[in-house]
């Protein structure tokens, strides 16, 4: 049993609304959303399912406090549990969420770095591997993680924003603030276009 996803990649071991769920969190954690709790109600109800349990996982550590990796555990058991049942592609991903729980910070980072190789559609997994590259500091990574994301997105909402984000944290400022404005045109919500720009703005002393 599986459902697609809304770049018609495979959920395993989902059923009923299940893809419809992921994509509202897809939707709320591509633009910062206030309704990425969601989530957690989905992964609930489809034990089975070890990509979103695995999801659900990495955001309770996401949130980087004591009670995100407590909450985090039953998550984590039931994708070990499904992960027989897991396509390649979610297998990579259970493997970065894996690595992340044990503080592996950089395989979890190589595992997103190999799926999204394979798997550019993937455009959550590429946000979960920007959001590794940033916290480790690995500039480069962030923008060979956005530039990969246009492959198969170019010109969807977020996009341009992840690759106007990593563009400013590379010191190319001036393309960083052109992809921003692009993303904004494209999706006025896209909360890392609006903070790239302004740290361009903020980096040329422009006030306005």
């Amino acid at each position: 049993m599986s459902e697609r996803d809304c770049y018609g990649l495979p959920i395993t071991g989902a059923g009923g609304d299940a893809a419809r769920g992921y994509d509202h969190y897809v939707r709320e954690f591509l633009s910062y959303g206030a309704e990425l709790r969601a989530l957690f109600e989905v992964a609930d109800a489809n034990p089975g399912a070890p990509l979103l349990n695995a999801h659900a996982a990495a955001l309770h550590m996401a949130f980087e406090g004591a009670e995100g990796w407590v909450l985090a555990a039953p998550y984590l058991t039931r994708m070990r549990q499904a992960l027989s049942t897991a396509s390649e592609r979610e297998r990579l991903f259970c493997a970065a969420v894996e690595a992340w729980s044990q503080l592996d910070f950089a395989s979890a980072l190589a595992a997103l770095d190999e799926l999204t190789v394979r798997w550019p559609a993937d455009l959550c997994a590429i946000k979960w591997g920007q959001y590794h590259a940033f916290n480790l500091g690995d500039s480069p990574a962030l923008l060979r993680l956005g530039h990969r994301a246009a492959i198969a997105h170019e010109n969807r909402p977020y996009v341009h924003g992840m690759i106007a984000f990593a563009l400013e944290q590379n010191h190319q400022l001036e393309t960083a603030e052109e992809e921003g404005l692009r993303a904004v045109e494209i999706s006025i919500d896209d909360a890392w276009a609006h903070h790239a720009v302004a740290h361009v703005m903020e980096t040329q002393g422009r006030p306005r």
